[in-house]
């Protein structure tokens, strides 16, 4: 047996007691819109504890798009694309291209992170709306999700550089079965990273460059009258050299059949100037 006044006495004690942690301890751990949110739970709670559960749902999904909606998709954009290059090994005549490249549009590189929904990717494409280069790159290394709206911003972004004749290549897109339904961004050209992604814009600017004169060999530097014929015997330990250079820097295959494509054996007179102080310095001995 409890007395009314008693247990009168402990349901205001124990409302007192959630009203001040709810209401006054929360303070300085909530911003704004969330302190409101949880005024109007309080006060709902009054009228129906079940609508008071339902609407403190619904705040809260509202606070996580009003929040996650003044977050940059964008982490790191860079423009113009200017020296970043892939790991795949290029000429020096190849080097010289994109650098041409670089100097006359040069690649925007956009990258995205967290969660992209409508909230937060409609100023995508305004960001290129001004862009004046031959290609970007958007990666998706880091992004958490997309949702249906953001791949329609997306579609409408790759639409703006098909317009404007700029290649859009994306590095990291998984879910392929939602980039179909949408054509602009479907047309886009896709890479399972970064670096791919990068390589694929170098064979761009090589495919629609001039040609360049190739690169100053030292066949070019000496005269007849200073080279002389190698013989076979030379030939042979040249790339007996060659071969034990390279097999101590324990190279892929691949990579070593490409350094080996650098080397070219000549056999010089006695007596010739190979390089004078102040020369270009675009090739190397191996005497």
């Amino acid at each position: 047996y409890v007395p009314r006044m008693l247990a009168g006495v402990l349901l205001g004690h124990l409302g007192v007691e959630l009203l001040w942690e709810s209401l006054l301890d929360t303070w300085p751990n909530l911003d704004t819109l969330e302190y409101v949110i949880v005024v109007v739970i309080a006060v709902v709670c009054n009228i129906s504890f079940i609508f008071s559960l339902l609407f403190g749902l619904l705040c809260a999904c509202v606070a996580f798009v009003v929040q996650a909606a003044r977050s940059d998709p964008v982490r790191f954009a860079f423009y113009p694309g200017r020296g970043v290059r892939s790991r795949q090994m290029r000429s020096q005549r190849e080097l010289r291209i994109l650098e041409e490249f670089d100097q006359k549009a040069g690649f925007l590189i956009l990258r995205l992170h967290g969660v992209l929904f409508f909230g937060n990717t409609h100023s995508l494409p305004e960001r290129v709306q001004k862009v004046k280069c031959r290609a970007v790159i958007i990666d998706f290394v880091q992004v958490i999700s997309i949702d249906s709206s953001a791949f329609s911003e997306l579609n409408s972004l790759a639409g703006t550089l098909q317009n404007k004749s700029i290649t859009l290549i994306c590095s990291g897109l998984m879910n392929m079965s939602k980039v179909q339904r949408h054509p602009h961004l479907a047309a886009a050209r896709f890479a399972k990273d970064m670096d791919t992604a990068v390589a694929l814009v170098e064979s761009l600017a090589l495919a629609v460059s001039d040609p360049l004169p190739s690169t100053v060999s030292v066949s070019s530097l000496l005269g007849d009258s200073q080279r002389a014929e190698a013989k076979e015997a030379d030939i042979h330990f040249f790339q007996k050299v060659c071969d034990e250079l390279l097999q101590d820097l324990d190279l892929p295959l691949q990579t070593s059949v490409a350094l080996r494509a650098f080397f070219e054996f000549q056999r010089v007179a006695k007596g010739t100037v190979l390089w004078r102080p102040g020369d270009p310095a675009d090739f190397a001995f191996l005497l």
